[in-house]
Protein backbone atom coordinates (compact mmCIF):
# COMPACT_ATOMS: atom_id res chain seq x y z
CA UNK A 1 0.00 0.00 0.00
CA UNK A 2 2.44 2.23 0.69
CA UNK A 3 3.82 1.89 -3.08
CA UNK A 4 0.50 2.91 -4.07
CA UNK A 5 -0.33 5.92 -2.17
CA UNK A 6 3.10 6.93 -2.82
CA UNK A 7 2.40 6.51 -6.60
CA UNK A 8 -0.92 7.99 -6.50
CA UNK A 9 0.28 10.81 -5.08
CA UNK A 10 3.38 11.77 -7.21
CA UNK A 11 0.76 11.12 -10.25
CA UNK A 12 -1.79 13.67 -8.95
CA UNK A 13 0.92 15.91 -7.84
CA UNK A 14 1.73 16.57 -11.77
CA UNK A 15 -1.76 17.51 -12.50
CA UNK A 16 -3.12 21.39 -11.08
CA UNK A 17 -4.61 21.59 -7.86
CA UNK A 18 -8.41 21.12 -7.46
CA UNK A 19 -10.74 20.69 -3.94
CA UNK A 20 -10.89 17.17 -4.29
CA UNK A 21 -7.03 16.01 -4.49
CA UNK A 22 -6.53 17.80 -1.16
CA UNK A 23 -9.51 14.87 0.14
CA UNK A 24 -7.73 11.76 -1.96
CA UNK A 25 -4.31 13.13 -0.70
CA UNK A 26 -5.89 13.23 3.39
CA UNK A 27 -7.30 9.61 2.67
CA UNK A 28 -4.26 8.39 0.74
CA UNK A 29 -2.23 9.33 3.42
CA UNK A 30 -4.58 7.53 6.27
CA UNK A 31 -4.08 4.50 4.00
CA UNK A 32 -0.78 4.74 3.66
CA UNK A 33 -0.25 4.44 7.78
CA UNK A 34 -1.95 1.74 7.70
CA UNK A 35 0.78 -0.51 6.13
CA UNK A 36 0.13 -3.11 3.49
CA UNK A 37 -3.32 -3.94 4.96
CA UNK A 38 -6.05 -2.65 6.51
CA UNK A 39 -6.72 -4.38 10.04
CA UNK A 40 -9.97 -6.37 10.13
CA UNK A 41 -10.97 -4.68 13.65
CA UNK A 42 -10.94 -1.34 11.33
CA UNK A 43 -12.06 -2.93 8.10
CA UNK A 44 -16.17 -1.71 8.55
CA UNK A 45 -15.35 2.36 9.42
CA UNK A 46 -12.50 2.22 6.55
CA UNK A 47 -15.30 0.97 3.99
CA UNK A 48 -17.92 3.52 5.43
CA UNK A 49 -14.48 6.03 4.72
CA UNK A 50 -13.32 4.86 1.31
CA UNK A 51 -17.08 5.05 0.69
CA UNK A 52 -17.46 8.64 1.61
CA UNK A 53 -14.46 9.36 -0.47
CA UNK A 54 -15.46 8.01 -3.35
CA UNK A 55 -18.77 9.56 -3.44
CA UNK A 56 -16.92 13.40 -3.09
CA UNK A 57 -14.74 11.92 -6.30
CA UNK A 58 -17.54 11.10 -8.15
CA UNK A 59 -19.09 14.19 -7.77
CA UNK A 60 -15.85 16.06 -8.99
CA UNK A 61 -15.75 13.92 -11.68
CA UNK A 62 -19.11 14.54 -12.52
CA UNK A 63 -18.49 18.37 -12.15
CA UNK A 64 -15.21 18.38 -14.15
CA UNK A 65 -17.31 16.33 -17.16
CA UNK A 66 -20.36 18.89 -16.55
CA UNK A 67 -18.12 21.80 -16.94
CA UNK A 68 -16.23 20.20 -20.09
CA UNK A 69 -19.10 19.83 -21.76
CA UNK A 70 -20.12 23.74 -21.20
CA UNK A 71 -16.73 24.68 -21.95
CA UNK A 72 -17.03 22.32 -25.28
CA UNK A 73 -20.14 23.81 -26.33
CA UNK A 74 -19.50 27.64 -25.88
CA UNK A 75 -16.14 27.64 -27.18
CA UNK A 76 -17.36 25.20 -30.23
CA UNK A 77 -20.15 28.14 -30.54
CA UNK A 78 -18.19 30.69 -30.31
CA UNK A 79 -15.86 28.86 -33.07
CA UNK A 80 -18.68 28.28 -35.58
CA UNK A 81 -19.76 32.18 -34.68
CA UNK A 82 -16.87 33.31 -35.63
CA UNK A 83 -15.86 31.45 -38.81
CA UNK A 84 -19.72 32.01 -40.37
CA UNK A 85 -18.58 35.71 -39.85
CA UNK A 86 -15.31 35.76 -41.29
CA UNK A 87 -16.85 33.64 -44.47
CA UNK A 88 -19.95 36.27 -44.45
CA UNK A 89 -17.51 39.10 -44.51
CA UNK A 90 -15.42 37.35 -47.48
CA UNK A 91 -18.41 37.46 -49.49
CA UNK A 92 -19.84 41.03 -48.05
CA UNK A 93 -15.93 42.57 -49.35
CA UNK A 94 -16.17 41.12 -52.71
CA UNK A 95 -19.55 42.22 -53.26
CA UNK A 96 -18.44 45.72 -52.03
CA UNK A 97 -15.52 45.44 -54.60
CA UNK A 98 -17.99 44.43 -56.83
CA UNK A 99 -19.92 47.19 -56.49
CA UNK A 100 -17.34 49.49 -56.10
CA UNK A 101 -16.08 48.01 -59.93
CA UNK A 102 -19.28 48.70 -61.09
CA UNK A 103 -19.65 52.65 -59.89
CA UNK A 104 -15.99 52.88 -61.05
CA UNK A 105 -17.05 52.06 -64.75
CA UNK A 106 -19.99 54.37 -64.81
CA UNK A 107 -18.12 57.61 -63.42
CA UNK A 108 -15.91 56.34 -66.69
CA UNK A 109 -18.83 56.61 -69.14
CA UNK A 110 -19.89 59.91 -67.26
CA UNK A 111 -16.62 61.39 -67.54
CA UNK A 112 -16.35 59.89 -71.43
CA UNK A 113 -20.05 61.99 -72.07
CA UNK A 114 -18.59 65.18 -70.36
CA UNK A 115 -15.79 64.97 -72.79
CA UNK A 116 -18.27 64.89 -75.51
CA UNK A 117 -20.44 68.03 -74.11
CA UNK A 118 -17.02 69.63 -73.77
CA UNK A 119 -15.91 69.17 -77.40
CA UNK A 120 -19.94 70.26 -79.11
CA UNK A 121 -19.36 73.25 -76.83
CA UNK A 122 -16.31 74.20 -78.22
CA UNK A 123 -18.20 73.88 -81.85
CA UNK A 124 -21.35 76.22 -80.67
CA UNK A 125 -19.32 78.43 -78.26
CA UNK A 126 -16.21 78.77 -79.48
CA UNK A 127 -14.61 81.68 -82.22
CA UNK A 128 -15.99 80.51 -85.49
CA UNK A 129 -17.32 81.76 -89.22
CA UNK A 130 -20.45 84.08 -89.10
CA UNK A 131 -23.60 82.28 -90.79
CA UNK A 132 -24.03 82.12 -94.52
CA UNK A 133 -27.08 84.27 -94.37
CA UNK A 134 -25.17 86.63 -92.27
CA UNK A 135 -22.29 86.82 -94.89
CA UNK A 136 -24.66 87.71 -97.25
CA UNK A 137 -26.91 90.04 -95.33
CA UNK A 138 -23.66 91.81 -95.13
CA UNK A 139 -23.07 91.71 -98.24
CA UNK A 140 -26.45 93.45 -99.74
CA UNK A 141 -26.38 95.96 -97.53
CA UNK A 142 -25.79 98.66 -100.70
CA UNK A 143 -27.54 98.07 -103.19
CA UNK A 144 -25.51 98.80 -106.63
CA UNK A 145 -27.05 99.88 -110.11
CA UNK A 146 -26.58 101.39 -112.79
CA UNK A 147 -26.94 105.45 -113.08
CA UNK A 148 -29.96 106.08 -115.66
CA UNK A 149 -29.38 106.84 -118.97
CA UNK A 150 -29.44 110.36 -119.77
CA UNK A 151 -33.06 111.49 -121.17
CA UNK A 152 -33.45 113.05 -124.62
CA UNK A 153 -35.36 116.25 -123.78
CA UNK A 154 -38.55 116.36 -125.76
CA UNK A 155 -40.80 118.52 -123.79
CA UNK A 156 -42.06 122.29 -125.69
CA UNK A 157 -43.58 123.88 -122.57
CA UNK A 158 -44.13 126.95 -124.91
CA UNK A 159 -45.93 124.17 -127.14
CA UNK A 160 -48.34 123.71 -123.94
CA UNK A 161 -46.31 120.65 -122.91
CA UNK A 162 -46.08 120.26 -119.48
CA UNK A 163 -44.31 117.79 -117.06
CA UNK A 164 -46.80 115.11 -117.28
CA UNK A 165 -47.08 115.14 -120.51
CA UNK A 166 -43.48 115.05 -121.04
CA UNK A 167 -42.91 112.03 -118.62
CA UNK A 168 -44.98 109.63 -119.84
CA UNK A 169 -45.52 105.42 -118.49
CA UNK A 170 -43.56 105.09 -121.92
CA UNK A 171 -40.76 107.52 -121.72
CA UNK A 172 -37.30 105.96 -120.94
CA UNK A 173 -36.87 108.20 -117.83
CA UNK A 174 -39.91 106.75 -116.67
CA UNK A 175 -39.00 103.53 -117.80
CA UNK A 176 -35.63 103.65 -116.35
CA UNK A 177 -36.73 104.99 -112.65
CA UNK A 178 -39.70 102.36 -112.44
CA UNK A 179 -37.27 99.74 -113.40
CA UNK A 180 -34.57 100.63 -110.99
CA UNK A 181 -36.99 101.50 -107.97
CA UNK A 182 -38.67 97.27 -108.63
CA UNK A 183 -34.67 96.29 -108.21
CA UNK A 184 -34.36 97.96 -105.41
CA UNK A 185 -37.07 97.11 -103.42
CA UNK A 186 -37.01 93.37 -104.67
CA UNK A 187 -32.91 93.82 -103.28
CA UNK A 188 -34.61 95.18 -100.02
CA UNK A 189 -36.61 92.46 -99.53
CA UNK A 190 -33.54 89.59 -100.29
CA UNK A 191 -31.86 91.63 -97.33
CA UNK A 192 -34.79 91.66 -95.18
CA UNK A 193 -35.03 87.78 -95.39
CA UNK A 194 -31.21 87.35 -95.47
CA UNK A 195 -31.39 89.53 -92.19
CA UNK A 196 -34.16 87.49 -90.42
CA UNK A 197 -32.35 84.65 -91.54
CA UNK A 198 -28.96 85.33 -89.85
CA UNK A 199 -30.79 87.10 -86.73
CA UNK A 200 -32.76 83.20 -86.09
CA UNK A 201 -29.30 81.48 -87.20
CA UNK A 202 -27.35 83.73 -84.64
CA UNK A 203 -30.37 83.22 -82.33
CA UNK A 204 -30.01 79.52 -82.69
CA UNK A 205 -26.14 79.34 -81.81
CA UNK A 206 -26.71 81.15 -78.92
CA UNK A 207 -29.32 78.59 -77.85
CA UNK A 208 -27.09 75.93 -78.51
CA UNK A 209 -24.39 77.38 -76.81
CA UNK A 210 -26.00 78.19 -73.72
CA UNK A 211 -28.00 74.71 -73.72
CA UNK A 212 -24.76 73.17 -73.99
CA UNK A 213 -23.15 75.41 -71.11
CA UNK A 214 -26.18 73.79 -69.28
CA UNK A 215 -25.89 71.22 -70.35
CA UNK A 216 -22.31 70.86 -69.85
CA UNK A 217 -22.81 72.26 -66.27
CA UNK A 218 -25.15 69.67 -65.06
CA UNK A 219 -22.99 66.95 -66.62
CA UNK A 220 -20.10 67.96 -64.32
CA UNK A 221 -22.50 68.07 -60.98
CA UNK A 222 -23.36 65.05 -62.00
CA UNK A 223 -19.89 63.25 -62.16
CA UNK A 224 -18.91 64.67 -59.41
CA UNK A 225 -21.87 63.01 -57.19
CA UNK A 226 -20.99 60.01 -59.42
CA UNK A 227 -17.42 60.29 -57.90
CA UNK A 228 -18.62 61.20 -54.48
CA UNK A 229 -20.31 57.81 -54.57
CA UNK A 230 -17.88 55.45 -56.20
CA UNK A 231 -15.08 57.11 -53.32
CA UNK A 232 -17.51 56.08 -50.78
CA UNK A 233 -18.24 52.58 -52.34
CA UNK A 234 -14.05 52.67 -52.13
CA UNK A 235 -14.16 53.55 -48.67
CA UNK A 236 -16.53 51.12 -47.57
CA UNK A 237 -14.75 48.33 -49.20
CA UNK A 238 -11.65 49.37 -47.08
CA UNK A 239 -14.10 49.04 -44.21
CA UNK A 240 -15.20 45.72 -45.15
CA UNK A 241 -11.29 44.69 -45.76
CA UNK A 242 -10.95 45.61 -42.26
CA UNK A 243 -13.32 44.00 -40.46
CA UNK A 244 -12.37 40.85 -42.58
CA UNK A 245 -8.84 41.09 -41.37
CA UNK A 246 -10.25 41.72 -37.53
CA UNK A 247 -12.79 38.67 -37.95
CA UNK A 248 -9.60 36.32 -39.30
CA UNK A 249 -7.67 37.86 -36.00
CA UNK A 250 -10.33 36.95 -33.18
CA UNK A 251 -11.00 33.10 -34.98
CA UNK A 252 -7.13 32.62 -34.78
CA UNK A 253 -6.97 33.84 -31.14
CA UNK A 254 -9.94 31.37 -30.33
CA UNK A 255 -9.20 28.55 -32.36
CA UNK A 256 -5.65 28.71 -30.49
CA UNK A 257 -7.06 29.15 -27.08
CA UNK A 258 -10.12 26.16 -27.81
CA UNK A 259 -7.01 23.94 -28.44
CA UNK A 260 -5.69 24.25 -24.95
CA UNK A 261 -9.13 23.95 -22.58
CA UNK A 262 -10.03 20.44 -23.24
CA UNK A 263 -6.91 18.81 -22.44
CA UNK A 264 -5.93 19.77 -18.66
CA UNK A 265 -9.74 18.81 -18.01
CA UNK A 266 -9.65 15.72 -19.66
CA UNK A 267 -6.17 14.98 -18.05
CA UNK A 268 -7.74 16.02 -14.71
CA UNK A 269 -10.74 13.65 -15.23
CA UNK A 270 -8.56 10.97 -16.10
CA UNK A 271 -6.35 10.82 -12.96
CA UNK A 272 -9.65 11.14 -10.77
CA UNK A 273 -11.35 8.16 -12.34
CA UNK A 274 -8.44 6.32 -11.87
CA UNK A 275 -8.19 6.93 -8.13
CA UNK A 276 -11.95 6.46 -7.80
CA UNK A 277 -11.53 3.06 -9.53
CA UNK A 278 -8.63 2.20 -7.45
CA UNK A 279 -10.62 2.84 -4.38
CA UNK A 280 -13.98 0.88 -5.81
CA UNK A 281 -11.30 -2.05 -5.90
CA UNK A 282 -10.09 -1.56 -2.52
CA UNK A 283 -12.92 -1.35 -1.01
CA UNK A 284 -14.80 -4.43 -2.76
CA UNK A 285 -12.15 -7.21 -1.25
CA UNK A 286 -13.34 -8.40 1.50
CA UNK A 287 -9.86 -7.82 3.18
CA UNK A 288 -9.56 -4.31 1.70
CA UNK A 289 -5.96 -4.03 0.10
CA UNK A 290 -4.44 -2.84 -2.74
CA UNK A 291 -2.36 -4.97 -5.51
CA UNK A 292 -0.09 -5.01 -7.82
CA UNK A 293 -2.25 -4.48 -10.50
CA UNK A 294 -4.93 -2.34 -9.55
CA UNK A 295 -2.84 0.64 -11.27
CA UNK A 296 -2.04 -0.23 -14.42
CA UNK A 297 -5.81 -2.02 -14.50
CA UNK A 298 -7.34 1.38 -13.62
CA UNK A 299 -5.10 3.35 -15.51
CA UNK A 300 -6.65 1.89 -18.63
CA UNK A 301 -9.92 1.75 -17.54
CA UNK A 302 -10.03 5.37 -16.87
CA UNK A 303 -8.30 6.02 -20.17
CA UNK A 304 -10.89 4.22 -22.21
CA UNK A 305 -13.77 6.02 -20.50
CA UNK A 306 -16.18 8.02 -22.57
CA UNK A 307 -15.56 11.67 -23.09
CA UNK A 308 -16.89 15.26 -24.41
CA UNK A 309 -14.84 14.67 -27.51
CA UNK A 310 -13.16 17.61 -28.72
CA UNK A 311 -13.78 21.22 -30.25
CA UNK A 312 -12.95 21.25 -34.30
CA UNK A 313 -11.32 24.76 -34.54
CA UNK A 314 -12.16 24.75 -38.25
CA UNK A 315 -8.62 25.52 -39.09
CA UNK A 316 -8.70 23.41 -41.87
CA UNK A 317 -11.69 25.19 -43.06
CA UNK A 318 -10.22 28.48 -42.36
CA UNK A 319 -7.39 27.88 -44.15
CA UNK A 320 -9.26 26.56 -47.46
CA UNK A 321 -11.10 30.02 -46.92
CA UNK A 322 -7.59 32.40 -46.53
CA UNK A 323 -5.78 30.62 -49.28
CA UNK A 324 -8.25 31.32 -51.56
CA UNK A 325 -8.68 35.20 -50.51
CA UNK A 326 -7.85 38.34 -51.71
CA UNK A 327 -7.37 39.63 -48.34
CA UNK A 328 -5.01 37.56 -46.38
CA UNK A 329 -1.92 39.81 -46.96
CA UNK A 330 -0.14 42.39 -44.95
CA UNK A 331 -0.43 44.80 -47.56
CA UNK A 332 -3.47 44.42 -49.95
CA UNK A 333 -3.70 46.25 -53.62
CA UNK A 334 -6.53 46.78 -56.09
CA UNK A 335 -6.61 48.67 -59.17
CA UNK A 336 -9.07 50.30 -60.97
CA UNK A 337 -9.01 51.63 -64.64
CA UNK A 338 -12.69 53.27 -64.83
CA UNK A 339 -13.45 56.65 -63.54
CA UNK A 340 -11.27 56.88 -60.14
CA UNK A 341 -8.13 56.30 -62.40
CA UNK A 342 -9.39 59.14 -65.12
CA UNK A 343 -9.82 61.71 -62.07
CA UNK A 344 -6.52 60.52 -59.70
CA UNK A 345 -4.07 59.83 -62.44
CA UNK A 346 -4.98 62.62 -65.06
CA UNK A 347 -3.24 61.47 -68.02
CA UNK A 348 -2.85 64.07 -70.63
CA UNK A 349 -2.08 62.16 -73.69
CA UNK A 350 -5.73 60.57 -73.74
CA UNK A 351 -4.40 57.31 -72.67
CA UNK A 352 -6.70 54.93 -70.66
CA UNK A 353 -5.24 54.93 -66.91
CA UNK A 354 -4.89 52.67 -64.00
CA UNK A 355 -4.98 53.85 -60.54
CA UNK A 356 -3.47 51.06 -57.33
CA UNK A 357 -5.21 51.82 -54.32
CA UNK A 358 -2.70 49.70 -51.41
CA UNK A 359 -4.08 49.59 -47.58
CA UNK A 360 -2.05 51.52 -45.28
CA UNK A 361 -3.27 51.81 -41.35
CA UNK A 362 -6.04 53.38 -40.09
CA UNK A 363 -8.37 51.78 -42.84
CA UNK A 364 -6.63 53.83 -45.54
CA UNK A 365 -6.55 53.65 -49.08
CA UNK A 366 -3.59 55.10 -50.44
CA UNK A 367 -1.81 55.52 -54.06
CA UNK A 368 1.04 57.19 -56.03
CA UNK A 369 0.88 59.47 -59.32
CA UNK A 370 3.90 56.72 -60.39
CA UNK A 371 0.92 54.22 -59.97
CA UNK A 372 3.16 52.12 -57.57
CA UNK A 373 1.60 49.90 -55.02
CA UNK A 374 2.45 47.91 -52.48
CA UNK A 375 6.40 47.88 -53.28
CA UNK A 376 7.46 51.28 -53.64
CA UNK A 377 10.55 52.93 -53.95
CA UNK A 378 10.85 54.92 -50.78
CA UNK A 379 10.99 58.22 -52.60
CA UNK A 380 7.58 57.43 -53.81
CA UNK A 381 5.08 60.22 -51.91
CA UNK A 382 1.93 58.27 -51.77
CA UNK A 383 -1.74 60.03 -51.63
CA UNK A 384 -4.14 58.83 -48.77
CA UNK A 385 -8.33 58.54 -50.35
CA UNK A 386 -9.88 57.28 -47.82
CA UNK A 387 -9.13 57.27 -43.96
CA UNK A 388 -10.72 55.25 -41.34
CA UNK A 389 -13.61 54.09 -43.52
CA UNK A 390 -14.60 57.13 -44.69
CA UNK A 391 -13.34 59.47 -48.29
CA UNK A 392 -10.63 61.84 -48.03
CA UNK A 393 -12.11 65.22 -48.97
Amino acid sequence: MPTFAGLVQQHMGQTSKAPWKAQAEMFLGLLQSMGGQVPEDKANQTRHYVDEIIKLLTTSSDDIYADATTTKETMQTQVNTEYTDLETEEGSANKALANTKAVDSDLAKCYAHLKEIASNHGVHCGDKEPPHACVRKEKSKLHNFDVASKDKWICNFTAGSDPDKCTSDSSPLKTDLVSNRELLRLAYQTWKLENKTCTDDLNAERELCQNTNNTYVGKQATCQEMFINASDHLCNFRDKVDKWKTYLATLKTTQTRAKTLLQPKEKEYTDLNLIICMLEAFRDRKKMTFTDSDYSTCEEKAKNLKWVGKIDTLETKTETLTASSKYDHDCLEFSFSGGLAEKYMAPSDGSSPTVTFFTEPEVSFSYTEEGAGCVRASSAVSKKVCSAGFRVA
